[in-house]
C-alpha cells in the first residue's frame, strides 16, 4: 500500500512497516514513532539519517503489522480463508491459545486450585503439553521458512 495508506491505518492505531523490517511505525504522541528491530524506538523527526526515511516514506509496499489473534472466535474467519497463510496464521494461533489454557489449568491443578476434578491422570495432561509445545516450535519453524508472519 501507499505511505499514505499507510498513515491512516496508523492514525486508527495499526502498526505498519515495509517487507522485511523487523521493526514497525506507530501513530503515537501525536507523531509517527519509529520503534526499531534492537528496540530503539524514536519520534521520526529525529531521525538520524532523514534521506532512508523519506525513502522509505516514498514506497509504494507498506503493510499493516499483522496482530496476534486473542481468542478462538477470532480464528473462525481466518480459518476459512481461500490464502493458505491465513488459515496457517489461525492454526498456530488457536493452538497456542489452546497451550495456554492448558498450562493454565495445569498451574491451578499444580496449586490445588481446580474448581473441577480432572478424569484422566496427570502423566496425560503432561504428555498432551509436551505434544502442544513440540507443534507449535514446528509450526514456527515452517512458519520461518515459508516467509509466514505469525
Amino acid at each position: 500500500m501507499e505511505f499514505r495508506e499507510a498513515l491512516a491505518a496508523m492514525m486508527n492505531g495499526k502498526k505498519v512497516r515495509l517487507p522485511g523490517w523487523k521493526g514497525y511505525w506507530a501513530w503515537e504522541k501525536n507523531t509517527i514513532m519509529l520503534h526499531c528491530e534492537g528496540g530503539k524506538v524514536l519520534d521520526i523527526r529525529q531521525t538520524d539519517d532523514p534521506l532512508f526515511t523519506f525513502t522509505n516514506v516514498a514506497s509504494n509496499e507498506w503493510e499493516v503489522v499483522p496482530e496476534p489473534l486473542t481468542g478462538l472466535a477470532e480464528t473462525i474467519k481466518p480459518m476459512l480463508s481461500g490464502d493458505y497463510k491465513e488459515r496457517f496464521r489461525a492454526e498456530y494461533w488457536q493452538t497456542v491459545i489452546r497451550f495456554k489454557k492448558l498450562k493454565a489449568m495445569l498451574i491451578k491443578w499444580d496449586a490445588g486450585r481446580l474448581d473441577f476434578t480432572p478424569t484422566c491422570c496427570r502423566g496425560i495432561y503432561n504428555i498432551q503439553e509436551r505434544a502442544m509445545a513440540d507443534y507449535i516450535a514446528t509450526l514456527e519453524t515452517r512458519a520461518q521458512i515459508e516467509g509466514i508472519e505469525l
